[in-house]
């Protein structure tokens, strides 16, 4: 009875620490993003992709992904829970869209996704490099995809390129041709 309660209290903990987050998905005018910003499209990806029983308990966290773009917070921890203005939130298997400041070198760090085992989150191993090309100013970095087992552990962690699908996807979103670049990106650090 100790350990459920434990249980639930830290379950408690890691959803109120994810109500926290921002949601920094970018919803304004494509052609008014400012100067020296970058709008990063990409997606992450689970496969397979969670049951329902192995989802949150709470809606909104169900097919969430939370991560940070910063180059410094690579671990989920307590020093970091302080700023979680950092992490952006993105559904699972959906491209996001994330207004960033042009920096030549980006970074996607501590993917966590709220489930109903565990701790309560699986954490997505991997540190992310991304360089964006000079002038850029739409930014496709691909859809990261987590290979798991039946234990959830990922076993494969793959950069796929879906350019042509993203790019319509974000055309139709903003009803307007979009000159979107590929960024590269590389997995530079496995945990």
């Amino acid at each position: 009875m100790k350990s459920l309660r434990n249980l639930f209290f830290i379950i408690l903990a890691v959803l109120f620490i994810m109500s926290c987050i921002s949601k920094k998905q970018y919803a304004g005018d494509i052609d008014k993003i400012g100067e020296g910003n970058v709008i990063i499209v990409g997606c992450i990806e689970l496969k397979p992709p969670l049951e329902e029983y192995e989802q949150s308990f709470w809606d909104q966290y169900r097919n969430r992904v939370y991560f940070s773009l910063e180059k410094n917070i690579l671990e989920f921890n307590d020093s970091n829970i302080r700023n979680m203005n950092n992490f952006v939130e993105a559904i699972l298997g959906n491209d996001f869209y994330i207004k960033k400041m042009y920096s030549k070198e980006l970074y996607i760090s501590c993917q966590l996704v709220a489930v109903a085992f565990s701790d309560g989150y699986l954490y997505l191993p991997g540190v992310f490099q991304i360089e964006v090309p000079q002038g850029c100013k739409v930014a496709y970095i691909g859809k990261i995809r987590y290979h798991r087992d039946i234990y959830s552990a990922i076993t494969k962690v793959e950069i796929i390129d879906d350019y042509e699908n993203a790019k319509s996807q974000l055309e139709e979103k903003y009803r307007k041709q979009v000159n979107m670049c590929r960024a590269k990106i590389k997995l530079i650090e496995q945990k």
